[in-house]
């Protein structure tokens, strides 16, 4: 419910249609794990898509992970995803 008033919010003030959701702390945790197919269902039922920006699952916990792991981690998974190729 609260995504779609905060989508709502969105059009009304600004004109602005949301596509894309992201899951507090990422999609791929253990909070959520139980019920996280749940949430998909019901955000593609509303139309939207969601979408993670962390790169690698390491960069908030260590400082050994390096600018270009991100970058070939995060063209990697570009390459592989829904939003097509570079």
């Amino acid at each position: 419910r609260d995504v779609m008033k905060i989508r709502e919010q969105l059009e009304r003030q600004f004109s602005y249609e949301a596509k894309l959701v992201r899951f507090p702390w990422g999609s791929a945790n253990r909070y959520i794990s139980s019920f996280r197919q749940d949430i998909i269902d019901k955000i593609h039922e509303s139309g939207l898509e969601y979408a993670d920006w962390n790169v690698i699952a390491a960069n908030g916990t260590t400082d050994n992970v390096t600018k270009k792991d991100m970058v070939f981690v995060t063209l990697k998974w570009i390459s592989k995803s829904v939003y097509g190729r570079f």
